[in-house]
């Protein structure tokens, strides 16, 4: 075990990384936080993962945030959701909104306590947004601030349209609502329906911050963010499963890299 903490951690290149385990012991979440050294800007963000399939193949994007984030001279943390990646606990099978919420809330007191000296906020990929949004009012140690990228704020419809691919990609003889791309769908969240909706509508109706969406001008936005949010378009459309988004990467680095935090 000693070993594995002096693995563990890294420095190098005005940047000190180190990656851990945190949060309740039936439950231990994998967590990787990059931070600048030394620190010139005081902003943090917590990565909020996709779901399954999709956090895999955004696996890539979520570091960059994170590593993005400490390059400017602050800092970024990401986790993986219980039972995902290299987190321990419940099966991602018995997972709910509120489940999630809980686990981003928890990364992002992990994330206070290791930098008490940083403001911090999360960040939501894809079905993440919906996490983003819940865990920063569930959060006393969140800043009032949400970055939402190419965001999914419905998770009755995301989920739902998850287990309609499913059963396409079997012909029809896949047992609806349980599997999608080799992860078990979340019956819970599947049978709450739109009153998981509701959960994030009341969370972003009770957000005052300072809120930015970052997303491809294909699909148009839905209309479900506010219109108190910033909006940042980039070229291009979002493709469900690909690995590498570089005009959207590029968008997030120009506003983490900003004046604005």
């Amino acid at each position: 075990m000693n070993r594995w903490g002096d693995a563990a951690t890294w420095v190098g290149e005005g940047l000190h990384r180190e990656v851990f385990y945190f949060g309740p012991e039936k439950s231990r979440l994998y967590g990787s936080l990059y931070s600048a050294e030394p620190l010139s800007r005081h902003v943090g963000v917590v990565v909020c993962p996709s779901w399954g399939y999709e956090a895999d193949r955004t696996e890539r994007l979520a570091h960059r945030i994170a590593l993005t984030a400490a390059q400017v001279g602050g800092a970024g943390m990401i986790f993986h959701y219980p039972g995902h990646g290299d987190s321990h606990g419940a099966s991602l099978a018995d997972a709910t909104l509120d489940s999630l919420a809980d686990a981003a809330a928890c990364a992002i007191e992990e994330a206070a306590r290791r930098r008490p000296a940083i403001a911090w906020f999360p960040v939501g990929l894809m079905i993440g947004a919906a996490v983003a949004c819940i865990a920063q009012r569930r959060s006393a140690l969140a800043t009032d601030r949400l970055l939402l990228v190419q965001p999914e704020l419905s998770p009755s419809a995301y989920f739902g349209r998850l287990a309609k691919s499913a059963q396409r990609v079997t012909l029809g003889s896949g047992r609806i609502n349980e599997m999608s791309f080799a992860y078990p769908l979340p019956p819970k969240v599947l049978a709450a329906g739109t009153d998981s909706d509701a959960q994030v509508l009341d969370a972003l109706d009770r957000f005052a911050g300072d809120g930015v969406v970052v997303r491809y001008a294909n699909p148009p936005s839905d209309g479900t963010v506010p219109d108190t949010f910033t909006c940042l378009t980039v070229d291009g459309s979002w493709r469900f499963g690909a690995k590498d988004y570089p005009a959207l990467e590029l968008g997030i680095e120009e506003w983490l890299a900003g004046p604005s935090l």
